[in-house]
């Protein structure tokens, strides 16, 4: 059980201290320990090192102006690139000026470049509103910065790199990828965005493979894995006693159901009519605001087909519904005209 709160100041404080853990990191620096010349690891060549290490040309910032839309969303003085497109010949010299101050003086490529991509990532700073206070500023140390352009190619090279270390245990036979089919192709794992789906035979030294790679990475990165929110999915030819083996190494709970993604169920063998019954539930939701009394014939079927048929379309974009499930979207829509 925990302490009562009482007073406005302790319960603000301790707010901003369960999301000062969640945002900030404990290492004071990453590991370096990890080799250079592996098969798996990308890295530049000579001469692409050297293109992008030379010094930054007026034509280079003129170009790079007018490859931006004109009028897209304004900077913080409020202007678009249209205004500087326009008005060039009177503003060019001190847009040339500030774009060689903040990055020729402060990067000297390539050297340089990586302190001015930490910079965007470490300057942000998180507020959490209390009653429509604002409390003391939160400076996150782990994590990507929300909304930075630079955000999603960072993550991308971040997951890349995890991939890597994926790639090089399966090189040396430490984790067996999995197929699908015989003549198929092997795959290890799949990323969406943020998720992660591994694929690995259920024994020792696969999952030992699959936690030490989730170690390294989660100690270069300064990352960590919510426990909590991952779990293992066994085929049925694993017996319990190794599930709980390998579930101890791994870390992670196991679960018969892989639930649902971006809202789909994610399917496993043959699905039934119960894993796709939230699209009734919503279109019979969305169907008991309306009053079909106060609507013609007509007026009923074009709000049917211009709103209701959008809500099981976005399912069926990648999976088959079952018969059960299309014939009472038939059977709603019918009792609505």
């Amino acid at each position: 059980m925990g302490d009562w709160l009482y007073e406005e100041a302790e319960v603000k404080d301790f707010i901003r201290e369960g999301f000062n853990k969640i945002y900030t990191t404990s290492m004071a620096s990453a590991s370096r320990s990890i080799p250079s010349s592996l098969p798996w690891q990308a890295k530049l060549l000579d001469e692409e090192r050297e293109s992008i290490s030379g010094d930054m040309t007026e034509e280079d910032i003129k170009a790079a102006l007018w490859s931006l839309k004109a009028y897209k969303a304004p900077g913080l003085d409020g202007l678009h690139a249209g205004f500087f497109q326009r008005f060039w010949l009177v503003v060019g010299g001190s847009v040339i000026d500030e774009v060689k101050r903040v990055f020729l003086e402060r990067a000297n490529i390539p050297v340089d470049l990586i302190a001015v991509i930490m910079s965007c990532v470490s300057t942000v700073s998180t507020s959490i509103l209390v009653n429509g206070e604002a409390l003391d500023p939160i400076y996150p140390s782990r994590g990507i910065r929300q909304g930075d352009p630079l955000s999603p190619y960072l993550f991308i090279l971040c997951m890349d790199y995890l991939g890597q270390l994926i790639e090089e245990k399966c090189h040396i036979k430490l984790w067996h990828p999995v197929k699908v089919a015989q003549s198929g192709p092997a795959f290890s794992h799949l990323f969406f965005a943020d998720d992660l789906m591994l694929f690995a035979k259920a024994d020792h030294v696969n999952c030992t493979a699959i936690r030490d790679v989730l170690d390294d990475f989660c100690s270069i990165s300064g990352q960590s894995i919510s426990e909590t929110k991952s779990r293992v999915f066994f085929s049925p030819n694993v017996d319990r006693d190794t599930r709980d083996s390998l579930c101890d190494i791994l870390g992670f709970a196991s679960t018969p159901d892989l639930g649902k993604y971006l809202r789909i169920p994610i399917k496993h063998g043959s699905a039934s009519s119960q894993d796709y019954s939230f699209i009734l539930d919503r279109v019979k939701k969305k169907l008991a605001g309306w009053k079909a009394n106060l609507l013609s014939m007509a007026g009923r079927a074009v709000l049917i087909q211009a709103s209701i048929a959008a809500i099981p379309s976005y399912v069926m974009q990648c999976s088959h519904l079952p018969v059960k499930i299309l014939e009472g979207l038939d059977r709603v829509n019918r009792n609505f005209l």
